[in-house]
Parts: C-alpha cells; structure tokens; sequence
C-alpha cells in the first residue's frame, strides 16, 4: 500500500453530514509546518492540521502561494478529523524516502516556494483560512522546515514560528517539536510616561486591541482613547490633563491567542529631571588580579534615586571629561532597555564583557560583591557590553544626560578624595557622605569603609543621614564572657559608633596590668559604626587567664585628622566547677 493510499484509509471514514463543516471557519484548517528549503529542493511539503472540532472535507480545500492562484488539495473525497494532520507534498518519491512513515497527499501542479520569503494560503471555496507569508528569518533555512509553535497563535507573526529542532529536521504528520501553546496572559512589563499627558505601555506579546476602560491611573482617570502600536505590543495612552500618578492599573488586555491580563497594577516612570538621581558610588581602580584567589571587580558607578517617584533609565547616556577640543565620550546607559529605579532605590552602570544570564547572581558584579542582594526590588542593574568603563584613575567626569541631552546628575571626582590612611585604593569604591550636600564637595566623598571594597545596590558605607546628630559610643558585651567552647558567651562583641564618616581604626586588648595581650586590628578603614569579636585569647594564640581586661579604641579622622581615643573594660570569666 502506498503512503498515499494509507493517508486515504485513515481519512476515508464514515462521517455523518452534521459533522463535516459545511462553512468556512477562518483558521479552522491551518498551515501548521512548512518545508520550503529542502535539500533536494524538490521534497518540499505543507502540513495542515485541523484545530476544529469539525471533521473537513479536503477536496473543498486548495492552496496557493503568494501569487494566489488556488490548486486544488485533492480531487478525492477526504476527511480531516479534528486535531489530525494531513501532509501535501511535492514529489511522492523523494517524501517517502525522506519520511517512509508518513502518509502524504500529492496536490496536482504545484508551483515550488521560494526560499527567499513566500507565502502559503489555505481557502475553503473562495474565503481564506489561512495565511502564512513566511521569510528566512523566521527559520525554516538548512534544510529543516518551518514549525508552528502554538496552532491558536498568529499566523503573521515570526515569533509564533522557528526552525524545526526534530532529529531528522521536520515533523510531517506528528505534533510540531516547537510545540508550545500560549496559555498565559500578556505582562506589562513597562509604563513610562513619554510627554505631560501621554503614557506609553509595553507588553511582552501582541495584544489585541483593547477599550480605553482597561486603563485607570490610580488617582482614577482614565483615558479617552487607545492608541495600538503596529507591533501590537505598545499602545499610547493620551489623557485630557497632566500626568501624575504614581501606578497604572490595567485589566482584561488580551493577547492575540485570547489568554485574559487579570487585574494589575504597575508603577509608572517618569523621565528624570536634574538633580533626581545622585551619583553616590565610583569603583574607578578595580582590582583586576587573576592570581590573587578573589573574583576581578568591574569599574562601575552608582546612582540613587532621590526622589518619591519612579525614575526611567531607557535611552539615558553619560559622558566623560571633555578633552581639549571639547569632545567628549558619550556611552548609551540604558539603550532601549526598559529600566526604571524604584524611589529611593539604586542603579549600577557597571562593565560586563561577556553575556549571562542572569546578571544579578552570574555577573561580575555578583561576583565581586556576594554578601549585596542584587536581586533586591530596590536595586536596578545596567551591565554594558564593554571590559572596561573607561573611568580614568587620575580622575575624570562622570555626567549622567536624559535622552533629550540634558545633564541630570554629574560629578568630577579626583582620587585625593580616597582616605589620606588608605595605603592602596586599588579595589576601593570612593562613597559619597551625604545626598544632600553637594556632589563636587572633596569632603563629600571618601574611601568605602565596606570589606568588599564597595556597596553598589545599597546604602553607602559611610552615608551620613541629614538628621544624623553627632554621637560616639564604645560597648563591648557580653561582660563577663567564658570563651569554653560551650556555645554560650564565648566570644564577647565590640561594637563602636563615631562622631566621623572614616576613619583609620585600631583596636587593642591590655590586661589588668596593662600589658598588651592582643591587637584585634592594627590599621583598618571604618566607617561611622562596626564591629569586632574577640575570643579571650592573646596574640600568640594562647587563652588568656580570667580576670578584667581593658578594649582601647583609637580612631583617627580621615578628614580632618582628629584622634578619636575610648576605653572600656571587659571581663574574661571561666565556669565554677
């Protein structure tokens, strides 16, 4: 038995009339998976499958490429049930060795598509059912066909389509190995408002047209009209008066498959103005040793968001110093990436060379600074495809533009700024003290007090809230500890607060006698609080007797060079037996 005669035995069945459609039903039938490159070039194929929960009549079907001019599918009465598949081919013989397992329809007269874009039309009488105008970018090259991903989903679209990832390059017959119906509903993944009263919506699919009454700002207007993009996945939101909402609730937008967007609600971004964002973060001299056993930074700088509302960062770029005939370089930040920082929150421009996945926890800057959540709702990443920023270490301009080219934040910063106890700035952010004083201040800016080297995506290390009064304080519990391995009081905490943003600390443990007995830390960059544990023993590693001992903290202040000078006593105890 042929191939196409065992195609006609499945399908011949006794079908009663009510059940055949006798109405053209738009994509009822549809052109499911296309080989239209194949090699030979003869063995091209169309594969039909019937979404339907009709049975159809082949013989009232023919097809056609993009000159539209229909041949017949077949001359022969033969039922297509629901959900089955029926393959048209161009030479009986090459299909069958190619696919010997396969049952196949020989159309009559069938013109070859073209490899370079085509398409291929389905009617029923005169009415189309489908429409696929195919093109090489949409896959179907090197000889593997042209699958359908989800059967309800467009026809026009190139994302509902790709190259066939089966073994022997197609699937004539069998369910598509793209197969993947969309049953989830549209996302807005941003709204930014793009002029006073007109606020933009991109969603992650084609839409549907939708009502203006799916829109409300969450002062409750709405707006009179929608505008859809002719990618379908943007619409513009005109309203009669100025913008100035904080959210956006969206409901009932519809993807292109039908799938419903419940009720939600998404924050909106504005442009920034000058003096919305602060530079608060530059890592210029990044350590950069591949035999040191610690990951490579990247240079990076920070921004923070200073005000109550949702900053935008797509199309924002930055320049650096001019130089003598005042150009400058110019850096595109944020591309057409669709970012934003939350209020309050932080973004990081930072250099990433090489693709990942996951820039929050596979990204050098993930690397650099393990103990920092970048995955917080707070923090926004902006890796550039670059190994370096360009951030120079004798200094140089950090200014941050709007895409229209206004500045909205800048600094010129100059390494002096780092700590004058720092002994090597090589891996050390310079942190900004305050928000609110002025950025191009020298005494704004120091070295990160932090271990890592820096604090991207959080608070500075030595951030001086506006409110923050002066205060010093030495504590050291618990006294008495009894370092006996118990798991109870075994080490004692000593937690310091200065008056100063940094500073060059040193630590010392002296027994009753005032002999020194242990130095905890002899040289270490501090920001205004931190802490220590000590164990009871001596520097030779030793346990020290019981009895009290004295913690002298010395300090001296990085910026003005004040000595900062607190003792307290402390007791070593052991367990009575």
């Amino acid at each position: 038995m042929t191939n196409r005669s065992a195609l006609l035995c499945a399908a011949l069945l006794v079908v009663a009339p009510a059940m055949l459609s006798a109405q053209p039903v738009p994509r009822s039938v549809i052109v499911n998976e296309v080989l239209y490159a194949p090699s030979p070039s003869q063995n091209e194929f169309i594969e039909l499958y019937n979404r339907s929960p009709r049975a159809i009549d082949l013989s009232t079907l023919s097809f056609s490429d993009n000159r539209d001019e229909p041949i017949p599918v077949t001359m022969t009465s033969t039922v297509l049930r629901p959900g089955h598949y029926a393959v048209l081919v161009r030479d009986a013989t090459l299909f069958a060795s190619a696919f010997p397992d396969v049952p196949f329809i020989t159309p009559p007269n069938w013109d070859a598509l073209n490899n370079s874009g085509d398409a291929v039309v389905l009617y029923q009488g005169s009415a189309v059912l489908d429409r696929v105008p195919y093109a090489p970018d949409w896959g179907g090259t090197d000889g593997r066909s042209l699958e359908r991903i989800d059967p309800a989903g467009p026809s026009d679209r190139a994302r509902n389509f790709g190259s066939s990832t089966a073994p022997r390059g197609a699937t004539p017959g069998a369910e598509n190995s793209l197969f993947a119906p969309d049953r989830a509903p549209p996302v807005a993944v941003f709204a930014e408002v793009i002029a006073p009263d007109t606020v933009r919506v991109v969603f992650n699919e084609p839409i549907t047209a939708p009502s203006p009454s799916a829109f409300i700002l969450d002062d409750g207007t709405r707006p009179p009209t929608v505008r859809l993009s002719d990618t379908d996945s943007r619409i513009r939101l005109p309203f009669d008066r100025p913008v100035t909402g904080m959210g956006l609730r969206i409901q009932g937008v519809q993807d292109l498959v039908g799938n419903a967007l419940a009720d939600t609600s998404i924050a909106l971004s504005y442009p920034p103005a000058g003096g919305d964002l602060a530079l608060t973060e530059i890592m210029f001299d990044p350590r950069a040793d591949d035999f040191d056993h610690r990951p490579n930074q990247p240079e990076y700088f920070e921004v923070a968001n200073r005000t109550s509302r949702t900053l935008s960062l797509r199309n924002v770029f930055w320049t650096d110093r001019p130089d003598e005939t005042g150009a400058a370089d110019t850096t595109r930040v944020g591309g057409h990436v669709l970012k934003a920082v939350p209020p309050g929150g932080w973004a990081v421009m930072y250099a990433e060379p090489d693709p990942v996945d996951d820039p929050a926890s596979d990204g050098t800057l993930a690397a650099s600074f393990p103990g920092i959540d970048l995955r917080a709702a707070s923090v926004t990443l902006l890796p550039l495809p670059v190994a370096s920023l360009g951030l120079r270490n004798e200094g140089d301009r950090i200014r941050l533009h709007a895409p229209d080219g206004r500045p909205v934040a800048a600094v010129t910063y100059d390494p002096d700024w780092h700590a004058p106890a720092l002994a090597d700035a090589n891996g050390v952010a310079l942190e900004r003290i305050s928000l609110t004083a002025p950025a191009q201040s020298p005494t704004n800016w120091t070295s990160s007090a932090a271990s890592a080297g820096g604090t991207p995506g959080r608070p500075n290390s030595v951030l001086v809230a506006p409110d923050a009064a002066p205060e010093r304080r030495l504590t050291v519990t618990p006294s008495p500890f009894s370092p006996d391995g118990d798991g109870l009081d075994d080490v004692t905490r000593i937690a310091f607060k200065l008056d100063t943003n940094v500073a060059s600390a040193r630590v010392r443990i002296y027994d009753a006698a005032g002999r020194h007995v242990r130095t905890l830390e002899q040289s270490r960059i501090v920001g205004r609080t931190g802490e220590l544990l000590w164990d009871g023993r001596g520097d030779d590693g030793q346990s020290l007797r019981i009895g009290i001992y004295v913690v002298l903290f010395e300090a001296l202040d990085a910026q003005g060079g004040q000595a900062i000078t607190m003792k307290r006593p402390v007791v070593l105890a052991r367990p009575l037996h």
